[in-house]
């Protein structure tokens, strides 16, 4: 189905173009850039050897069966490891985290003495392959048998998707409604994804195992291109309708006109806040950025109680912090993100709703307290402002 292979080969421009994207952003964090992009690039050469194996291609790169089996076996480790970084704001690996590179080291360990052998048939191993639409290794040709390749990669990608969701509901991020509302979506939106895709691929390969695909019955393959085709829409609808997880994660913050400053730990805040009036302007960049990224000041009930539970700090310190180094009270501070917010939304959409909606889309509780906050930090009044 050329139409098919043709968007398969979109998807991994796609998939390889991001991956190489994080691998030399020097944007965000590095460490979370390049468990993201090897991913993506795990996915990438596993839909690839598929693609040539669907178009019975396989027979001029054999090496590529056992050349990213590695890969395969420690990708989805990477989605767990993401998982916690994001939630734990790390910025590197930790001495237990290696113990995820172990099904890849087997792997690997696999392959070398194997690989060369004489007595491994790869052309009989590439015709069945082709015959069968299995990505599969059919024979064996290491240390362990056809079946490992076959059952232990999709069971080790289900424990490690289990084990990331309960990292998430268990995180702060699921507990607190009021703070990293983006990265509770964008964690959420990809596990679920990534979920949605792994439960398509054991279909595919059950009926493709009972020689239902192709031969037998070419819609069951449509239908299963079709979910797949939807469940990519449906990425695309998040993104829209969430322009921050696009700009501030699968970007990397590109374009982003704010300085970046990565969230100290929590659990640190308190104690490190105390120390010396550095550290305590490093807060003051980290509550910035949180309200840069996150925008909370769009629930027009949003209080100084609610930051500060974000960071798990005494409700004065927030306000005392804001008042020594911004120079306004909170309720100021708060209503000038509105107004910015408001500013840079106006142009968009005034020609759709009235100013009033997009005040109140900006999280103004009220008209009188908009125009108040608008001539306050503008010196005029919205039209005015526009017409200038």
């Amino acid at each position: 189905m050329p139409f098919v292979s043709l968007t398969i080969v979109f998807a991994l421009i796609v998939i390889l173009s991001f991956s190489v994207h994080y691998f030399i952003s020097k944007r965000g964090i590095r460490y979370l850039n390049y468990l993201l992009g090897l991913f993506l690039f795990a996915r990438f050469t596993q839909i690839a050897v598929f693609l040539l194996i669907d178009n019975e291609l396989i027979i001029y790169f054999p090496v590529l069966l056992k050349l990213f089996c590695p890969l395969y076996y420690v990708a989805p480790g990477f989605i767990y490891l993401y998982t916690v970084g994001i939630v734990n704001n790390q910025k590197k690996l930790r001495k237990i985290d290696y113990l995820h590179f172990l099904p890849g080291l087997v792997s690997f360990i696999d392959d070398l003495p194997w690989y060369f052998s004489s007595s491994i048939n790869w052309d009989a191993i590439t015709q069945e392959l082709i015959k069968t639409k299995n990505i599969a290794i059919v024979a064996d040709t290491g240390l362990f048998p056809s079946e490992v390749y076959l059952y232990f990669r999709p069971i080790l990608l289900t424990i490690y998707l289990i084990l990331s969701f309960w990292v998430l509901f268990k995180s702060q991020l699921n507990k607190n409604k009021n703070g990293g509302t983006t990265k509770r979506i964008w964690l959420l939106g990809g596990l679920s994804t990534i979920t949605g895709f792994h439960i398509l691929n054991i279909v595919t390969v059950y009926f493709r195992t009972k020689g239902s695909f192709f031969d037998e019955d070419q819609s069951i393959y449509l239908w299963v291109f079709g979910i797949g085709l939807l469940m990519f829409l449906s990425i695309l609808l998040l993104l829209v309708h969430n322009p921050k997880i696009l700009y501030g994660y699968i970007l990397v913050s590109i374009g982003e006109k704010y300085k970046s400053v990565e969230l100290i730990d929590k659990k640190e805040l308190v104690q490190l806040s105390r120390k010396n009036s550095d550290t305590e302007l490093e807060m003051v960049k980290c509550i910035q950025n949180y309200m840069i990224h996150e925008k909370p000041f769009l629930n027009c009930a949003y209080r100084v109680m609610d930051l500060a539970n974000s960071f798990q700090v005494p409700i004065h310190q927030c306000s005392s912090l804001i008042n020594k180094y911004i120079g306004k009270n909170f309720n100021d501070w708060v209503n000038n993100y509105r107004i910015q917010h408001f500013i840079n939304t106006y142009p968009l959409k005034s020609q759709k709703i009235t100013i009033d909606a997009i005040a109140f889309e900006s999280g103004f509780i009220s008209m009188t307290t908009f125009y108040r906050a608008f001539k306050k930090e503008t010196g005029k009044m919205p039209l005015q402002y526009f017409s200038d």
